[in-house]
């Protein structure tokens, strides 16, 4: 991984422990791509029109908040 000097140094003065920092990045990064693809799916079952039954409705609805809240 290739970072200009200028990020070096700013990570050098902000942050304690650099592998904690990136790990942390990117499982925010992770779960971002996570609610991206629940996102677009459901999206496309409304436009397939497959409908949704009230559990998978709540199931979805509960999958988005957990990912949200992370």
């Amino acid at each position: 991984m290739y970072l200009p000097d200028e990020l070096v140094n700013y990570l050098d003065q902000k942050v304690e422990d650099k592998s904690i920092f990136i790990a942390s990045i990117l499982q925010q990064w992770r779960q971002q791509q996570e609610a991206e693809e629940l996102a677009q799916a459901f999206l496309a079952v409304d436009e397939l029109e497959l409908g949704w039954t009230d559990e998978w409705q709540t199931a979805a609805i509960i999958n988005s908040e957990a990912l949200w809240l992370k």
